[in-house]
């Protein structure tokens, strides 16, 4: 899915993208992502087939983002439509009323959040989707937390679970939160889930 995301985002190559910092000071957290879009197509290609083995998740991300021509921007409009008719399917199957969900969190140190752009795949996933979605605070980190930390690998043990950590080291006492998500058109369900996860946070919060 997150091919298909960055696919689409930079379906130009990442000329719409690039323009938007014209005649601006850009952030020098951004400036891997912004060196990554000026790359020509056949340099993407390259970078992504060199750092396949040790970051395959980075490779994959490098290698979306080539110019797309007309009929490669329908495939993936179509890929993406049948995507999201795939997941309402499989949703109603499991007769789901609404969904809670992990979202990026807690907080990232200064300068941080340029550099883990894989983070967002928590919640971009629903603005794909079309799917109301919200984010309501459930707890703090705590020094177990800060400690696990310590040991931790990720699932892929590649440079962005390595900057994820790093991002999120000495954050004790920070929110972490969860997220709320129902189909399309049910936005009052949501804010009403995200209401009842609010409260039952609050009264655990009382009792602790």
């Amino acid at each position: 899915m997150s091919s298909l995301i960055l696919a689409g985002l930079f379906a130009d190559g990442g000329a719409t993208f690039l323009e938007s910092f014209q005649g601006e000071p850009a952030d020098p957290n951004l400036k891997e992502l912004l060196l990554m879009a000026k790359l020509p197509d056949w340099l993407k290609s390259l970078l992504s087939w060199i750092i396949r083995s040790t970051s395959p998740r980075l490779s994959k991300s490098v290698r979306s983002m080539k110019e797309k021509s007309v009929s490669q921007l329908w495939k993936l409009h179509a890929e993406t439509e049948g995507y999201c008719h795939e997941f309402i399917a499989e949703w109603k199957r499991l007769n789901l009323d609404v969904m809670l969900c992990p979202a990026l969190g807690p907080a990232f140190k200064i300068g941080f959040p340029g550099k883990y752009s894989g983070g967002t795949s928590y919640t971009i996933l629903y603005n794909v989707l079309d799917f109301p979605a919200g984010v309501v605070p459930v707890t703090t980190v705590t020094e177990k937390d800060e400690e696990d930390l310590k040991t931790l690998r990720g699932h892929y043990n590649d440079l962005w679970d390595r900057t994820f950590i790093k991002a999120v080291e000495g954050a004790i006492g920070l929110p972490v939160a969860v997220q709320c998500v129902a189909l399309p058109w049910q936005d009052e369900l949501c804010l009403r889930f995200m209401k009842e996860v609010e409260k039952l946070s609050q009264e655990k919060q009382r009792y602790c």
